[in-house]
């Protein structure tokens, strides 16, 4: 006789004493068999996250649950799906092999990150991993959030047993760091884009610049093609605007004398103030330069002055050499 039918023989009594066993609260905590399981959460295109995102913007992004569970060492395969293992299983031989997996997500106060669905339910699990459960997660950063904040959104899947069944809880965690995105919004105003100026003479023009971006802000300040023998600068030539300040610059002016009419174009660049790596769209202003005309009859004025004196310079020149001739020829 085979040594091994006893053993068998016996491991099948076992099994059939253990589920014939009624289900009462006393004997609810006896466990022959305690079956390990294994949640696995994954998140998706994790590549959407790798660089900051604008204040404003959603990032929608896959959570991809799995779940199975571990066969104990002398549990027989050919029960499970049984009636039998079912009862070893769930104490229930007509229980679905469907496990409810909880999730919850965690998120930093600069973003509000919402799951498609807080419980999911894997059905016909087993000791292999089935083909995920997938759902949607939803990341949104907030319009007053900063530039570059960094957090991390944590997702957690919890799966808790029923306190008949013979499976142990797990729980896994899928993680992914985000970091805030800077927005630029500056703007330039003139009281007038069109000013009358004095040739030669030194003309300042205030322009204010509102920044109304996510965070503080350096604006670079620029003269486009300034015309030949011209002085304009800005003072200064760059300045820091508080998020949601406004600065006043000054452009300073000299023009050549006796010219018409100059359009001159200025260029406003936004930078972040603390990593000025991060550049925004920059922005132009135009503004027309005319003459006032002050100057053309003054102009008039001193060249009849010039011509008096040069008259004069000549008509007493004249004497002076009539009289030093009168003086030779007297001698």
């Amino acid at each position: 006789m085979n040594k091994k039918i006893p053993i068998v023989y016996s491991l099948i009594l076992i099994l059939i004493f253990t589920a014939l066993m009624p289900a009462t609260p006393a004997q609810s905590t006896f466990r022959l068999f305690k079956f390990e399981t294994e949640t696995d959460v994954e998140l998706g295109d994790i590549t959407l996250f790798e660089n900051p995102v604008s204040p404003g913007t959603s990032v929608e992004v896959d959570v991809n649950i799995k779940f199975k569970f571990e066969k104990p060492l002398l549990f027989p395969t050919f029960l499970i799906g049984s009636r039998i293992g079912n009862w070893i299983m769930f104490r229930d031989s007509k229980q679905n092999r469907t496990a409810e997996i909880e999730l919850d997500v965690d998120f930093p106060d600069f973003c509000t990150a919402k799951l498609e669905k807080s419980k999911i339910l894997i059905e016909n699990f087993s000791t292999e991993f089935n083909a995920p459960v997938k759902i949607k997660l939803n990341v949104t950063i907030k319009e007053d959030a900063h530039a570059l904040e960094t957090g991390k959104i944590v997702v957690r899947a919890n799966f808790t047993p029923n306190e008949k069944w013979s499976l142990n809880e797990s729980r896994d965690v899928a993680e992914i760091s985000v970091t805030t995105g800077y927005t630029s919004n500056i703007t330039a105003t003139l009281e007038n884009t069109t000013i009358k100026i004095t040739p030669t003479k030194t003309t300042y023009i205030p322009i204010d610049i509102k920044n109304d971006g996510n965070d503080d802000t350096l604006v670079d300040l620029k003269v486009v093609d300034i015309p030949k023998n011209w002085s304009i600068s800005f003072i200064p030539d760059s300045i820091e605007i508080a998020a949601g300040g406004t600065e006043t610059v000054e452009l300073n002016v000299t023009s050549i004398k006796g010219f018409d009419n100059e359009t001159i174009d200025l260029q406003f660049t936004p930078k972040l103030s603390k990593d000025n790596s991060y550049k925004g769209k920059t922005i132009s202003l135009s503004l027309r330069l005319e003459n006032d005309g002050s100057l053309k009859e003054g102009k008039s004025e001193i060249d009849i002055t010039l011509l008096i004196v040069l008259l004069a310079v000549i008509i007493a020149a004249f004497i002076i050499i009539i009289l030093i001739a009168r003086k030779k020829y007297k001698e």
